[in-house]
């Protein structure tokens, strides 16, 4: 499907953001897709050692692709240094419905 170069784009940091806004114009249900979930690593280390902007993406999109393997890394950026990604880590991990959040 057209997804598939974009998402192998979230890998890129120059153009992550451009990639996931155009993901989320072409198919709302992209986080749900096959090539999403093989991201996930990629928005794990985003959220661990981006910039503030790009943690706060990372948290974001992980909560929409719902992986659980993202939950220790949503967990751990609630103490992140910046409210914005506290915020979204934390809504992440209640989209994610996992009973340990």
């Amino acid at each position: 499907a057209a997804i598939e170069p974009l998402v192998a784009a979230l890998k890129d940091s120059d153009v992550r953001e451009a990639a996931t806004e155009a993901l989320w114009k072409i198919d709302p249900n992209w986080a749900k897709s096959d090539a999403a979930r093989a991201v996930v690593p990629t928005f794990v280390l985003t959220l661990r050692n981006g910039d503030e902007r790009s943690r706060r993406a990372a948290a974001t999109v992980l909560g929409e692709v719902g992986n659980a393997a993202a939950f220790d890394a949503l967990l751990a950026a609630l103490a992140d240094q910046n409210e914005g990604v506290q915020e979204a880590a934390a809504t992440a991990l209640g989209d994610l419905g996992d009973g340990r959040a």
